[in-house]
Order: structure tokens, then sequence, then C-alpha cells
């Protein structure tokens, strides 16, 4: 079976209640992690280290991925090279820590050894803006928020990678026929009291996990939601 979760931020618990309720096997199972793993919750990083050492986990990008990995590694590059951080950059840090969630992500990786952070920053590297999949006869695209400057002639590598987490999918559209377009980003309990969303052309299935809400997980193959 093939499954997507989205905005974790941290909750490792909600996760592994989640991959006990859905029987998940390495042997037979595909699961698609939509972005924002990391920052507010204390787990974000702990949650990427076990889902890189999983071959059938593929983490998609979201704009948490990208702005910790961007903060993480200019304060790496800048303590190596002994430089004072200038004014632009210490503004953008301490966004990152203080307004978006990004403290727990930061004190977390410190903590980790040399060889553990290479690991990870290589894993940060190697995630994917998108991914295109079909499961149950059905043929899905998955991103993290929705496809920012769409063109329906345009095709999906010619856009940047910014664009698919960026700007909120508009559920009103139909971007490509006979495609469903699944995402997170914004959650459910604006405007469906924190439940998966599902039309036939688009799905959200952040249930703001983050926010005291559920975490969601869509079966694609069946349409099945399960909730922790």
């Amino acid at each position: 079976m093939f499954y997507a979760i989205s905005n974790l931020h941290g909750n490792k618990e909600k996760f592994d209640l989640m991959l006990k309720l859905i029987n998940f096997k390495d042997e037979k199972d595909v699961l698609y992690i939509l972005g924002d793993t990391v920052d507010y919750g204390a787990d974000g990083i702990e949650l990427l280290l076990d889902l890189s050492m999983r071959s059938n986990v593929y983490h998609i990008k979201g704009e948490h991925e990208a702005l910790a990995y961007d903060m993480i590694s200019r304060f790496l590059e800048i303590s190596r090279n002994g430089e004072a951080p200038d004014a632009e950059f210490i503004s953008a840090f301490r966004d990152w820590t203080a307004n978006k969630g990004g403290m727990p992500t930061f004190e977390a990786f410190q903590a980790l050894d040399e060889d553990m952070r290479e690991g990870l920053l290589e894993y940060f590297e190697e995630m994917t803006p998108y991914e295109e999949v079909r499961a149950g006869k059905k043929d899905f695209i998955l991103c993290h928020a929705g496809i920012a400057n769409f063109k329906p002639e345009k095709p999906l590598e010619d856009y940047e990678e910014e664009d698919f987490y960026s700007e909120c999918l508009d559920f009103s559209k139909e971007y490509f026929k006979g495609k469903t377009i699944v995402v997170g980003h914004t959650p459910t309990t604006e405007f469906n009291k924190g439940a998966i969303y599902q039309t036939s052309a688009a799905v959200n299935i952040d249930c703001a996990c983050a926010f005291d809400g559920r975490l969601g997980c869509l079966c694609l193959d069946t349409g099945r939601e399960f909730y922790v």
C-alpha cells in the first residue's frame, strides 16, 4: 500500500502510533512524507534520522525543511570561517528560532556528532519538491503546499523548487486532468473541522498535528483515512 502523511512538526509519538495503526510493513508498503517534519515539536531531528534510514519512506521538502537547512548551513559556514554573522543573518535566525518553531530543531541538530550532522544535511539535500505516484489505478502528484505560478502546459520539472511549498493549493481549480494533487501545509482545522479534505482533484492531509490537532494519514490505494 501507498500512504501519505504531512506536517509532523516533531511529533514522533504520533508518527510511531500511526505506523502501528496502519500496520506499516517495510517489505510491502511505501510512505510519502509531504514536508514540514521539523520545527515546533521536540523530535523533528530524531524523526528525520529515523526516516532517513527507511528505504521505503520518501520525504518531500516543505518550507520548514528549506528554512532549517538554510539556517543551519549558514550557521555552520559562519562558525567554520570564524566570521561574525551579519545583521541580515541574525535577524533571519532569530525569526526562525523564535517565531517559526526552529529552536528545537537547531538544538537537536547541535547535539549530534559530526558524522550524524553530515548525514542529516545530505538527507535535507536529497529531499524532492514533489513526487508522481500511481496507486489504486489513480495518478497522484504529491507536494507540500501547492504549485505557484501554475500554467497547464508547463511540465512539473520546469517549476522552481519553492513553487511547491510557497503557495497554498487552490481547491477550486483542477490543475491536471486525471491527476489528484495531495498536499499538507494548510491545517484543515481552518476549513474542514480538522479532518482530511478530499475532492476529486485535490486532497489536503494536514490535520494540525503541530497545534493539538490530529495526525492524518491517507492510503492512496483506497482513499481510506487514518487518524491519531
